[in-house]
């Protein structure tokens, strides 16, 4: 799948937990409801206050406004 260009990837951290890969971008599950996750932006220590909600491994909603706020490393 594709967003704004960047593919999206879902794979498992190094400790096993659920991650989302979008271009650069890493992004941890950190609510549940059902089928319905909320993920953050692993860099929000440098800005980045981007949201993923997926419902069933499918990206559902995310702001791109976030992604061009994130300082660079």
């Amino acid at each position: 799948m594709l967003v704004l260009g960047m593919e999206i990837v879902f794979t498992k951290s190094r400790k096993g937990m659920p991650v989302i890969v979008m271009g650069p971008y890493r992004f941890n599950k950190v609510v549940s409801a059902g089928p319905k996750f909320r993920w953050r932006c692993t860099r929000n220590v440098h800005g980045c206050r981007a949201l993923v909600y997926t419902f069933y491994d499918e990206v559902i909603h995310f702001d791109r406004y976030y992604f061009l706020t994130v300082k660079k490393w």
